[in-house]
């Protein structure tokens, strides 16, 4: 077997699959012995006759008259050229498709390390959303169980929120305050320059603590201690109102009761008949009774 064949061999397949797209793109017309050509597949019997086809196909078309003879008179040179250009193109290939895969292997490196890193800062996300959701879990639960009221106002002064004292000290349940403005517990005791001066200072986004005398859901009326303060975002902006507030009922209660004993014993003493003074362990005056203040004609005013 010459080199003739072996190459033949070797770019047979190749060359009939090029000289079929270049008869196409020509239109040239194939011959009947090319296309019988074409169903050849024993490369010893089709050498000899791929031969003649090869130079017949180079003489019909406008490639022979461009090729010099003594190339077209050893054909294994063109064969030889064509499988250059063959192995020139695979490299071509191989190179571009190892370039694709490098470029394609560093993408996916560069995706990998930063699918890392964010699966890492989603782990801390994560691990820092629980830290804060356990604390507000422990919030909720001390607002919950809190012995004062609570209540939670938006900007415009809707309640958002009330614990279960709320509904214990004044009657209504928390589906009958959200979403009611806070004025249901306002007995009309205070004056509108008391509640101008709370607006005026929680708006300022300072904290405001007074007593407020409301009334409950069944008419009774009830003391309070409260302390009114802001809730605001990240950037500064008031969101909420919150205030918190204990029942001081009882305490008022036993105050004014002791004011009232108190007066009334200063009525018992001021009618005696018998002077009455008391002092303190410096001998300072701290009362002094009317029958005192006629026997030494002196008021009371002067002596305490």
């Amino acid at each position: 077997m010459n080199l003739f064949t072996v190459l033949t061999s070797i770019t047979y397949y190749p060359l009939v699959i090029i000289w079929i797209l270049f008869s196409c793109i020509k239109n040239l017309r194939l011959p009947k012995h090319n296309v019988i050509f074409l169903t050849i597949l024993n490369n010893e019997s089709s050498c000899s006759l791929f031969n003649s086809i090869y130079l017949e196909i180079l003489y019909s078309s406008k490639l022979g008259y461009l090729i010099p003879d003594i190339i077209l008179a050893r054909p294994e040179i063109i064969l030889i050229i064509i499988n250059l250009i063959f192995v020139i193109l695979i490299i071509i290939l191989i190179r571009w498709w190892f370039k694709q895969t490098s470029e394609l292997k560093c993408l996916i490196k560069q995706q990998t390390k930063e699918l890392k890193q964010y699966k890492e800062q989603l782990r801390s996300e994560i691990k820092g959303r629980k830290i804060i959701e356990s604390q507000l879990k422990k919030l909720s639960i001390i607002i919950e169980q809190s012995p004062s009221t609570t209540i939670i106002v938006d900007i415009i002064g809707n309640i958002e929120y009330v614990n279960p004292k709320f509904t214990q000290i004044t009657g209504y349940s928390a589906e009958e305050a959200i979403g009611r403005n806070p004025r249901i517990l306002k007995s009309g005791q205070h004056t509108k320059e008391f509640y101008q001066n709370m607006w005026d200072t929680i708006l300022y986004g300072e904290e405001w603590r007074n007593e407020f005398h409301n009334r409950k859901k069944d008419g009774s009326l009830y003391w309070e201690y409260a302390s009114i303060s802001t809730i605001k975002d990240k950037n500064g902006n008031i969101t909420n109102f919150i205030k918190v507030a204990e029942d001081i009922t009882e305490r008022k209660q036993a105050e004014q009761a002791l004011q009232e004993s108190k007066e009334q014993l200063h009525a018992i003493l001021n009618n005696s008949a018998t002077v009455i003074f008391l002092k303190d362990m410096s001998g300072r005056y701290l009362f002094i009774n009317k029958r005192y203040e006629n026997i030494f004609n002196i008021s009371n005013q002067q002596m305490v």
